[in-house]
């Protein structure tokens, strides 16, 4: 059930660049930006309209703003579990960030020269990943202890960031197997560090 929750918020995610890529095929990039403003002004919008307003409960008594940030503070030197799913979590946030956004630059460059139509397209490569993860999650994650299916999500991740870069460069196959193997890393990560 975790991997399909995870799975759609990052289809989310994949289907905006798709749209933005057809966007700016027709359109200025602007327009973009432009439309997600006003998405999210009405999201605001409807939140303040239909989000029902639930009275606070605590059990300890009046919680201050300043009490919760201490405590955000505090939790990772209580909690080493915590701690080591955290800084896996960013590394690997990192890893697919990084590759996303330096992506765009690559495909656009004198090397494939490719449309925004197409590099917006380009984020059909990250959908199987989001597609196997439940079936995949079934085998490796429910079946071992969740450290080991993070230990091979990484390896995963390594692997397609070292194909990415030494392929890449030269051959349009390179961060086409790096985009599956990186989301492959993230929602396998994911996964292990909900479970």
């Amino acid at each position: 059930m975790i991997s399909i929750v995870s799975g759609g918020l990052f289809m989310s995610i994949l289907l905006a660049r798709i749209i933005s890529g057809v966007i700016t095929r027709y359109e200025s990039w602007r327009i973009v930006y432009w439309i997600s403003f006003g998405l999210q002004y009405l999201m605001l919008i409807m939140l303040f309209l239909f989000f029902p307003d639930y009275p606070p409960v605590h059990s300890s008594g009046h919680i201050t703003y300043f009490k919760i940030i201490y405590t955000i503070v505090t939790i990772p030197l209580r909690q080493s579990l915590l701690m080591q799913t955290s800084m896996m979590a960013f590394f690997v946030g990192a890893a697919v960030v990084s590759y996303w956004t330096v992506l765009i630059f690559l495909l656009s460059s004198s090397i494939f020269n490719l449309s925004t139509l197409a590099i917006g397209l380009f984020a059909l490569v990250g959908m199987p990943p989001f597609l196997i993860n439940p079936v995949l999650s079934s085998f490796i994650t429910d079946r071992y202890h969740p450290a080991y299916s993070a230990i091979i999500a990484i390896m995963i991740g390594i692997a397609g960031v070292l194909i990415g870069n030494f392929v890449g460069t030269f051959f349009l196959a390179g961060p086409i197997i790096q985009g599956l193997l990186v989301d492959l890393c993230l929602v396998m990560s994911q996964t292990a560090n909900r479970a």
